[in-house]
């Protein structure tokens, strides 16, 4: 099956594909193909990369051998904040609009920095770009560590702007009026993919997002902090969301 639609999809790239086989020793597939050189002109993705001027990229190099990376996301017209391991990156400020500095995406060298982030919850749910020399990545674990896309170095701009597309429009708002506001959110659901994709979304339009993981959680949360939205699935384990909204009315009475 798998030669077959091999064969019909080189066929229509006007090519041909063809076997050798050696018994005992194994077989050596080819194929032919007919493509044309890419350009490599930045005119051709800056248009999709324009809402995203001046947004903040952390590049965590640890390897200390891709500093022309740096280079290139300037000439993307991106904000590189380059350091050489996880501890030396400044800490994201999660209210945008203030001295501190929000990444839209992060740049890593190896699947090793991409898990160490992933246990920080300050950089938990920033979109991570894989940048380095061999690639041996499997779909699950870069779904698994929010790897939106991966790449070979050494690379061309075009083909790092290209990569930083995905990510960028999955995290960055490309822009914020100036009379909207940023709200802090508190968020109750039990299921970590409806986590991952709310928080994406809401953090996205700037606004501050605590997670917790059922209705009782939520409660006490209420207790300690005001919220300006909280955010409820209706089936959650411990205490349901109406349980739960009917205790939350009981505490406000009580005040």
């Amino acid at each position: 099956m798998g030669l077959s639609i091999s064969k019909r999809l080189v066929n229509l790239m006007g090519g041909d594909v063809w076997v050798k086989s050696r018994y005992g020793e194994g077989s050596t597939f080819y194929f032919t193909c007919i493509v044309r050189l890419a350009t490599t002109e930045l005119s051709l993705i800056m248009p999709q990369l324009k809402p995203y001027k001046g947004h903040h990229v952390l590049f965590i190099d640890k390897s200390r051998t891709q500093a022309g990376i740096a280079d290139m996301l300037r000439m993307l017209e991106l904000v590189p904040i380059v350091v050489h391991s996880v501890d030396q990156a400044p800490m994201p400020d999660p209210l945008p609009g203030r001295n501190g500095i929000t990444y839209d995406v992060i740049l890593v060298d190896s699947m090793e920095t991409a898990l160490q982030l992933r246990t920080l919850d300050d950089f938990k749910y920033i979109p991570i770009v894989l940048l380095c020399p061999v690639i041996q990545v499997s779909l699950k674990s870069t779904l698994d560590l929010g790897i939106t896309s991966y790449m070979t170095t050494p690379c061309l701009p075009i083909d790092l702007g290209n990569g930083m597309i995905p990510a960028l429009e999955g995290r960055a708002a490309p822009s914020v009026s100036e009379n909207s506001k940023s709200f802090t959110l508190l968020l109750a659901e039990d299921n970590v993919v409806n986590q991952k994709l709310a928080v994406k979304i809401l953090e996205k339009y700037h606004h501050t997002v605590e997670v917790v993981e059922n209705g009782l959680q939520a409660l006490d949360a209420v207790r300690k902090k005001r919220y300006d939205v909280i955010l409820m699935d209706v089936q959650m384990p411990v205490m349901v969301c109406i349980t739960t909204v009917a205790s939350y009315l009981i505490l406000l009475t009580s005040f």
